[in-house]
Protein backbone atom coordinates (compact mmCIF):
# COMPACT_ATOMS: atom_id res chain seq x y z
CA UNK A 1 0.00 0.00 0.00
CA UNK A 2 1.48 3.41 -1.17
CA UNK A 3 0.28 6.31 0.65
CA UNK A 4 0.38 9.79 -0.61
CA UNK A 5 1.10 12.69 1.02
CA UNK A 6 -0.86 15.49 0.16
CA UNK A 7 1.10 18.82 0.14
CA UNK A 8 -0.81 21.95 0.55
CA UNK A 9 0.27 26.07 0.22
CA UNK A 10 0.85 27.85 3.49
CA UNK A 11 -0.67 31.22 3.00
CA UNK A 12 1.48 33.91 4.40
CA UNK A 13 0.93 37.43 4.24
CA UNK A 14 0.87 39.86 0.75
CA UNK A 15 1.36 36.70 -1.35
CA UNK A 16 -0.74 37.02 -4.63
CA UNK A 17 -2.97 33.36 -4.88
CA UNK A 18 -5.83 32.49 -7.50
CA UNK A 19 -8.66 31.00 -5.85
CA UNK A 20 -11.76 29.63 -6.58
CA UNK A 21 -14.83 31.05 -5.15
CA UNK A 22 -16.85 27.68 -3.29
CA UNK A 23 -19.85 29.47 -1.84
CA UNK A 24 -21.29 32.97 -1.58
CA UNK A 25 -22.62 34.27 1.51
CA UNK A 26 -24.41 37.17 2.62
CA UNK A 27 -21.63 39.48 2.70
CA UNK A 28 -17.90 37.52 1.86
CA UNK A 29 -17.25 34.49 -0.28
CA UNK A 30 -15.65 31.59 0.59
CA UNK A 31 -12.45 30.69 -1.39
CA UNK A 32 -10.42 27.99 -1.86
CA UNK A 33 -6.37 28.57 -1.88
CA UNK A 34 -5.53 25.13 -2.23
CA UNK A 35 -4.45 25.51 1.65
CA UNK A 36 -5.27 23.07 4.49
CA UNK A 37 -8.33 25.98 4.64
CA UNK A 38 -10.18 28.24 2.68
CA UNK A 39 -10.00 32.21 2.56
CA UNK A 40 -12.33 34.55 3.05
CA UNK A 41 -12.95 37.67 0.45
CA UNK A 42 -15.00 40.11 1.61
CA UNK A 43 -17.53 41.48 -1.06
CA UNK A 44 -16.35 44.98 -0.38
CA UNK A 45 -12.52 43.97 -0.78
CA UNK A 46 -12.52 45.01 -4.04
CA UNK A 47 -11.14 48.85 -5.43
CA UNK A 48 -14.24 50.74 -5.30
CA UNK A 49 -16.80 48.54 -4.21
CA UNK A 50 -19.45 49.35 -1.97
CA UNK A 51 -21.86 46.97 0.12
CA UNK A 52 -24.35 48.39 -3.21
CA UNK A 53 -22.14 48.16 -6.35
CA UNK A 54 -19.79 45.29 -5.61
CA UNK A 55 -18.89 42.11 -8.02
CA UNK A 56 -20.84 39.34 -8.08
CA UNK A 57 -18.86 36.39 -7.94
CA UNK A 58 -20.40 32.48 -8.21
CA UNK A 59 -18.99 29.32 -7.34
CA UNK A 60 -16.22 28.15 -9.69
CA UNK A 61 -15.37 31.35 -10.86
CA UNK A 62 -11.19 32.58 -10.52
CA UNK A 63 -10.25 35.01 -8.78
CA UNK A 64 -6.78 36.83 -8.26
CA UNK A 65 -6.24 38.27 -4.31
CA UNK A 66 -4.09 39.01 -2.20
CA UNK A 67 -3.84 37.37 1.22
CA UNK A 68 -4.15 40.19 4.73
CA UNK A 69 -4.04 38.56 7.33
CA UNK A 70 -3.19 34.65 7.74
CA UNK A 71 -4.10 33.08 11.47
CA UNK A 72 -2.92 29.85 12.52
CA UNK A 73 -5.66 27.32 12.32
CA UNK A 74 -8.33 29.50 11.03
CA UNK A 75 -8.95 30.89 7.16
CA UNK A 76 -7.35 33.66 5.96
CA UNK A 77 -8.33 36.87 4.92
CA UNK A 78 -8.28 37.70 1.13
CA UNK A 79 -8.16 41.03 -0.26
CA UNK A 80 -8.74 42.65 -3.85
CA UNK A 81 -7.27 45.92 -3.12
CA UNK A 82 -3.93 46.91 -3.89
CA UNK A 83 -1.71 48.35 -1.07
CA UNK A 84 0.49 51.23 -1.92
CA UNK A 85 0.37 50.67 -6.22
CA UNK A 86 -2.02 51.87 -9.01
CA UNK A 87 -5.13 51.60 -7.70
CA UNK A 88 -7.99 51.31 -10.33
CA UNK A 89 -11.62 50.77 -10.34
CA UNK A 90 -12.90 47.01 -10.26
CA UNK A 91 -16.06 48.18 -12.76
CA UNK A 92 -13.80 48.63 -15.52
CA UNK A 93 -11.87 45.76 -15.89
CA UNK A 94 -8.70 47.62 -15.13
CA UNK A 95 -7.97 46.82 -11.41
CA UNK A 96 -4.79 44.33 -10.89
CA UNK A 97 -6.88 41.90 -8.49
CA UNK A 98 -9.89 40.64 -9.28
CA UNK A 99 -12.36 37.92 -11.09
CA UNK A 100 -10.31 36.01 -13.60
CA UNK A 101 -12.28 35.60 -16.88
Amino acid sequence: VVYYQMKFYTPQRDDCVIGVIIQRFAEEYEVDINSSYTGRLNVVAFEGATKRNHPYLKPGDLVYCRVLQTFPGMQADLTCIVSGGPRSEWVNGSSLFGQLS
